[in-house]
């Protein structure tokens, strides 16, 4: 469906805006304790939300790269003190 949109849309997409507050905090948040990133969150008029390189990437280049004690899994929330709040 991505590919569909971006050949449809490939001499006229837009980039409206680069990042939100909430999403450059935690964009921030995320550096602060590890993750590595070449991508922008971007939104598109004719796509919605997306990413944009920050730089040329080549092939096998890491575009994101997250710390695994950052990852929330279900499992992790199910095993958490947060799962009584959560589960109302």
């Amino acid at each position: 469906m991505i590919k569909t949109v971006g050949d449809n849309n490939i001499n006229t997409m837009t980039a409206k805006k680069f990042g939100t507050d909430s999403e450059e905090l935690v964009l921030k948040w995320g550096q602060d304790y590890g993750l590595k990133t070449m991508l922008s969150i971007t939104y598109f008029e004719e796509a919605g939300r997306g990413s944009v390189a920050l730089e040329d990437m080549s092939i096998g280049d890491i575009a994101l790269e997250i710390p695994e004690p950052l990852i929330i899994s279900e499992d992790l929330v199910y095993n958490s003190d947060m799962f009584a709040l959560l589960k109302i």
